[in-house]
């Protein structure tokens, strides 16, 4: 393969951290490959090497494309890697840390034979330690104000949001510290400060983009009745302090014009802006809003204690039935390597190279392990784009602050795979026109057109005729009367791929490096909604268009579990328990599923 100059940079560069950012379709897995193969014809042996991914899968593709690879090679050294690769470390950060524990558990005072939970079980148990834990509060006269304040018929809110919390708190590793040392932390003088004024600078930025809108309106106004509305909002252009924003006490001037213009457009802008500012506007003075965050530290209190009972409770049921969550493992290894300088400086010496994949998804825990065990010695890969893991507790920050830190050549060396080899020129471009426009370091967390503007590389690309821009399939939904919107896309997406299959679409096939029909299994759908699968897959079957479904799912959505309780209703219907009236689909679920493999035509 020829290689990108940064891709060349990527495979042998050697003695820093590096941190790769790498687009889309840049190539990175087989920079990675290489990269690994490099290593190793250097002299270091496999298991002197650390892989991390952020799934199972990727890391089973990982191992795969570099055994492949050292089948290809004639050096004896790299032969003999083959043997020893399938206990090396290229797994996923939880599947290394639950290896670390059980290896060492001995140490750790737990049982060797560690269990992980099913979400499922855990998220019922926290349920019932919540419930439990809030019932006991109850004789807490500091919760109870807590209610009175922020509750009107009961305690569900709350509730919710110390659920909430305790989520949050999650991710970081030493929990407890954090909860202990919260308050004086955030009620400190200068917090209070800092937290007011950078509320007041958000709401000072809303201002001067209103007051940039009624700039234009004063350019824009014609009539009398047009002067009429902006001379009432001239008035709002004295703001020089935050006491001065009373002046929004004044209901937005109507005006009514069936005529569409731009003064209109404009207004209707402005008005958007009026009320956001309106909005947060709550105080009348500075002093009262710091006085305002003052008097919330009594409820704070209390809920920072009831968080700590809650968790405490939690961590007990865990180690009394020896079941734990990945996040619990993860502490488990921390501390191994914290109270343990040998095993500590054992992994530093040891291992020559760390190379960790998808790098914006790594979490606080996660990255704070690998510091213990780092020696200068880490390969990181990813891109801040692509993340999309917030919600599990991934940290992007961590990825950006190393990449401009790294830019400065603080702490290691930056590299930025750009080059898309995956996509055609439209795609690139179409893509550029769009991030350009709405990604900055404030929204998603990286300046995309300084850094991130993605560069078309496949030129096999470039012998096709058709047009492959973006488009945006729209509709009128008058114009489909009685159907949902979802129902709506589905046919509209269904029908557009039928219609591409049918009209002979053009795909470039990479493998032959020619061009070739486009078939059904060329195309995917993604959707935000898991709730709408079997529609599309109801339409899909309905247009005769093959369709596979890929979801997660629950563990009481599981096949096994429902093929379990449709046995115990036939043993129901047996014994004379009328359950329910759905016998025949009780009786057909047993009778297709895995145990009875009856046809459907039997």
């Amino acid at each position: 393969m020829k290689w990108t100059k940064e891709q060349e940079e990527a495979i042998y560069l050697k003695g820093t951290n590096i941190i790769v950012s790498a687009g889309a379709g840049s190539g990175k897995t087989a920079v990675l490959t290489e990269r690994t193969i490099e290593t190793l014809k250097s002299g270091v042996k496999i298991e002197e090497m650390i892989i991390l991914t952020f799934t199972k899968a990727a890391a089973f593709s990982m191992k795969e494309k570099i055994k492949k690879r050292l089948r290809k090679e004639s050096v004896p050294h790299l032969k003999e890697q083959l043997k020893t690769i399938e206990q090396a470390s290229i797994c996923t950060f939880d599947s290394f840390s639950l290896d670390l524990v059980k290896k060492y558990s001995d140490i750790l005072n737990i049982d060797s034979d560690i269990g992980i939970a099913d979400s499922v079980v855990v998220e019922s148990v926290k349920n019932d330690i919540i419930d439990e834990v809030f019932l006991e509060f109850y004789k807490d006269e500091r919760f109870l104000n807590l209610l009175d304040t922020y509750t009107v018929k009961d305690d569900k809110s709350i509730k919710s949001d110390v659920t909430s919390i305790i989520k949050s708190l999650d991710k970081i590793y030493d929990i407890n510290s954090f909860l202990d040392n919260y308050l004086e932390e955030h009620f400190k003088e200068e917090k209070i400060e800092s937290d007011v004024n950078e509320y007041i600078s958000l709401i000072a930025n809303k201002y001067q983009e209103l007051s940039n809108k009624i700039s234009t309106l004063n350019s824009l106004c014609m009539t009398s009745k047009e002067e009429k509305v902006v001379e009432i909002l001239n008035n709002l252009l004295s703001v020089r302090s935050y006491e001065d924003y009373s002046c929004f006490n004044i209901p937005f001037p109507r005006y009514i014009s069936k005529e569409e213009s731009m003064f209109k457009v404009v207004l209707a802008e402005t008005k958007e802006l009026f009320n956001e500012i309106k909005e947060l506007i709550t105080y009348e003075t500075v002093e009262e809003m710091k006085e305002e965050i003052l008097s919330t530290k009594p409820f704070i209190e209390v809920i920072i204690d009831l968080s700590k009972t809650i968790i405490a409770r939690i961590n007990k049921y865990k180690e009394e039935n020896n079941l734990y969550e990945f996040n619990d493992i993860s502490r488990l290894a921390i501390k191994l390597l914290e109270e343990n300088k040998d095993i500590r400086d054992y992994y530093k010496n040891h291992i020559k190279e760390i190379m960790i994949d998808e790098y914006q998804d790594t979490n606080d825990i996660g990255d704070y392990f690998i510091s213990l065990i780092a020696n200068n010695n880490v390969f990181m890969v990813g891109d801040v784009k692509q993340s999309i893991y917030r919600f599990r507790n991934a940290n992007p920050q961590i990825f950006i602050e190393k990449y401009n830190n790294y830019s400065n050549h603080i702490g290691g060396a930056k590299i930025d795979l750009n080059k898309n080899f995956r996509s055609r020129y439209e795609v690139i471009n179409n893509i550029n026109t769009l991030f350009s426009r709405i990604m900055d370091e404030y929204i998603g967390g990286a300046d995309y057109e300084k850094d991130h503007l993605m560069v078309f590389g496949q030129e096999a690309y470039l012998n096709g005729e058709q047009d492959n821009n973006l488009e945006i399939l729209n509709y009128n939904p008058k114009d489909y009367y009685g159907y949902k919107r979802e129902e709506i896309e589905a046919f509209a997406i269904a029908n557009d791929i039928k219609n591409k299959y049918l009209s002979h679409y053009q795909i470039c096939d990479l493998e032959t490096n020619s061009f070739r029909n486009m078939e059904y299994s060329d195309c995917s759908i993604l959707l935000s909604q898991k709730s709408e699968f079997e529609l599309y897959k109801k339409i899909f079957d309905y247009l005769e268009i093959p369709l596979v479904i890929h979801k997660d799912e629950d563990l009481t959505y599981a096949s096994e579990l429902i093929v379990i309780k449709n046995i115990i209703k036939l043993v129901g219907y047996y014994k004379g328990i009328n359950l329910d009236n759905a016998l025949n689909k009780t009786f057909m679920s047993v009778a297709r599923s895995f145990i009875c493999n009856i046809s459907d035509k039997e």
